[in-house]
């Protein structure tokens, strides 16, 4: 098996479970299912931007230590289309409660964190499809973090997948992202809370 597979196989397998919990805490699946309410969407909102700014500030302060083919993907866009969406519905932007996550600060951690939040927006844009058809946000003119930008995700998840696999790793390297990558669905599980 090629570095690429190991890694992503290890990724996907290793945080299947917290994964799969952190799905069914959010908030989101009431857009997958139409019935969430204009409270939860803004809720849902103000949950991702604190989970978002935090892990993106995380990886903004230690961008230097990663492989410099990925220190690219490093910026605020998710925390950023976060506080536009909670601007866009005039609701306040919380303080990042969230403080001192130790994801580690080894580069195979940092990717880790940085698979689960890339990962995070293919699941955005099945999302963006379903806001659409909820009823309650039906007077919502656009969404920034579910756009729906498809062709964009998709082509970023990729460029990062590329990348990954152009990196040399061995069985320590791998645990060390998997571990990392779990921690981080653990601040989601953490944070997401249904109401």
């Amino acid at each position: 098996m090629n570095s690429e597979t190991t890694l992503l196989e290890a990724l996907k397998n290793h945080t299947a479970t917290i994964h799969k919990e952190v799905e069914q805490k959010n908030l989101a699946k009431y857009i997958m299912d139409h019935t969430i309410t204009k409270n939860q969407y803004q809720q849902l909102l103000q949950q991702n931007y604190q989970i978002y700014y935090v892990i993106e500030t995380y990886l903004n302060s230690n961008s230097k230590k990663l492989p410099p083919t990925t220190q690219g993907l490093i910026n605020f866009d998710k925390s950023t289309a976060l506080r536009n969406d909670l601007e866009l519905i005039s609701a306040e932007i919380p303080e990042p409660s969230l403080t001192n996550i130790e994801l580690g600060t080894n580069p195979m951690e940092l990717l880790g964190a940085m698979y689960v939040i890339e990962g995070s927006m293919l699941g955005g844009m099945l999302i963006a499809k379903n806001l659409k058809k909820c009823k309650e946000l039906e007077p919502l003119k656009k969404a920034y973090f579910f756009s729906g930008k498809s062709n964009q995700s998709v082509q970023r998840w990729k460029n990062f997948c590329q990348l990954l696999s152009a990196l040399t790793l061995d069985q320590d390297d791998i645990t060390r992202a998997t571990d990392a990558a779990k921690k981080t669905f653990d601040i989601f599980n953490r944070t997401l809370i249904l109401t």
